[in-house]
């Protein structure tokens, strides 16, 4: 058996007689052989051998030709925070018992007709499969990826005072984020807000409250931290 686009070698072997022979084969083909044929389907060679005694012996075989396995590697656009997970499938059902090689185009490799691989950088990735059938057949395919990968902050902050009293009300935070925040939305834990990068608050009733900052950086990526004050 071959693969489809491959070549396969046949000839005729006669032994025990001595005088001349001929040969007609049904496939155009003149000789003993070895005939090299590109079959594009399955199929059968015969030749009848006839000797100078006019005996005639029949002889056929059969090229079995396999295809090659196809597969699509679909183009891809994703963006993400600090990692873009992408996910490559192949359902086709001629591929059934394939085998996978996949190169990311990152320097890594996966394998199976189902696999994903997180990516941590921006950019355009080539990526290719190699898929080989039980029969040893193999297909290519292969695509590009683009990726816009953004960077979360890391959310901090401190405070003027670690608790509110009555001499002391009024709360100073001072923003700790990594330099890439951009956004800056703070709960002073009694039902008000702000948006600005370090405010100042006054509680209106001495008590226990729970500080959040959510950061935000640049592709809506967000970080939180909690204090309690």
């Amino acid at each position: 058996s071959i693969c489809a686009g491959a070549s396969a070698q046949i000839l005729t072997n006669v032994s025990g007689n001595t005088g001349p022979l001929t040969w007609n084969w049904s496939n155009n083909l003149f000789g003993p052989g070895p005939h090299t044929v590109y079959p594009t389907q399955t199929t059968t060679y015969s030749v009848n051998v006839t000797n100078i005694c006019g005996v005639v012996v029949p002889i056929s075989t059969q090229v079995v030709v396999h295809p090659i396995p196809v597969v699509t590697v679909n183009p891809q656009f994703a963006s993400g925070c600090d990692a873009v997970n992408l996910t490559f499938t192949d359902t086709t059902s001629a591929n059934a018992g394939a085998t996978y090689f996949w190169d990311f185009g990152d320097n890594s490799t996966g394998t199976g007709a189902n696999t994903n691989h997180d990516y941590v950088t921006s950019g355009t990735y080539i990526v290719s499969v190699n898929v080989t059938s039980p029969f040893g057949c193999s297909g290519t395919n292969s695509n590009q990826v683009t990726l816009l990968i953004y960077e979360s902050p890391h959310a901090q902050f401190t405070m003027s005072s670690d608790a509110v009293t009555i001499v002391e009300p009024t709360i100073a935070f001072s923003d700790m984020c990594t330099a890439n925040t951009i956004g800056w939305l703070w709960d002073f834990g009694d039902t008000t807000t702000s948006t600005l990068e370090s405010p100042t608050h006054t509680y209106q009733r001495i008590g226990t409250y729970n500080v959040r900052l959510i950061a935000e950086s640049f592709g809506g990526c967000v970080d939180t931290v909690d204090h309690i004050l």
